[in-house]
């Protein structure tokens, strides 16, 4: 079976440059919906201001809107890590999650990879590394949602934080294996 990993982020800026608050990421089972993993992330928002990483006005006032729980758990500077740091503990966790089988193709999910996973591959380029997935290997849950609306699917309902990396890479899991169980 392949290796299936759900990434989200939440950031300032929709720029691929964009500064990066949180990573939420969960390898899974496509075919049960089984997590095999999971990951929580925090980034440095000083660090990344020192690099130059893009915050846009519109984003901020974007946040200024999101639920308090998602304001919190977004800018909490507890554990939050250089972006350097922040990208070799996400590629350290997706090498030990292609450990468990490294034959297995890869898939690197995400709402809109054209968002989220460009946005990571731009900060391991920011800090000179290469991402452990290539472009080919993306998958869109964006895709997943509109396959549901065409098939009149009912999707899970949402539970956690909205905005939460985690749980929105835990819900948009979801929301990819029941699609696929129906498929």
């Amino acid at each position: 079976m392949p290796i299936e990993i759900m990434t989200d982020l939440e950031t300032l800026s929709t720029d691929d440059n964009a500064l990066i608050l949180t990573l939420g990421a969960c390898a899974f089972d496509i075919d049960t919906g089984k997590l095999r993993g999971q990951k929580y992330i925090r980034f440095s928002i000083d660090d990344q201001k020192a690099l130059g990483r893009h915050v846009s006005e519109s984003t901020v006032a974007w946040w200024n809107r999101q639920s308090e729980a998602a304001r919190n758990e977004a800018f909490n500077p507890v554990g939050a890590l250089p972006l350097a740091e922040a990208c070799k503990e996400f590629d350290d966790w997706v090498v030990s999650i292609r450990k468990l089988d490294p034959k297995m193709e890869l898939y690197m999910w995400a709402n809109d990879p054209d968002f989220d996973l460009v946005k990571l591959t731009n900060a391991f380029s920011a800090v000179g590394k290469e991402p452990p997935w290539q472009y080919w290997e993306y998958q869109s849950v964006r895709t997943m949602k509109r396959l549901a609306k065409k098939k009149k699917l009912a999707l899970p309902p949402r539970e956690g934080t909205h905005h939460n990396a985690v749980d929105d890479a835990i819900h948009q899991t979801k929301i990819v294996t029941t699609v696929w169980a129906a498929a």
